[in-house]
């Protein structure tokens, strides 16, 4: 695969990750509108493949690895993840 990075023992673990993008390969088609969308995205062994939860500006893989989102989704782009007015608005709806 040309997108895997090897050459770095410093990148954290990724093993949970990993499991869970051969899971999603065999059930997922590489084809989307938007690269957020496909696994094609991530330069495997150097960065999460699947995001547990984020607060503020920070983002926390399935393994427990902490990272500062650089990507930021469309949402959280300006307030960050898990803004409370935000939370507590969508808690009231619900």
């Amino acid at each position: 695969m040309a997108n895997t990075v090897r050459f770095n023992q410093q990148y954290p673990d990724l093993s949970r990750s990993k499991e869970l993008l051969e899971k999603a390969r065999k059930i997922m088609t590489p084809v989307s509108q938007t690269m957020a969308k496909g696994p094609g995205q991530y330069s495997i062994g150097a960065c999460p493949v699947y995001l547990s939860h984020g607060k503020g500006s920070r983002v926390w893989d399935v393994d427990g690895n902490e990272y500062l989102d650089l990507n930021a989704a469309i949402g959280p782009l300006s307030l960050g993840y898990g803004y409370p007015d935000v939370d507590n608005a969508i808690r009231e709806q619900l």
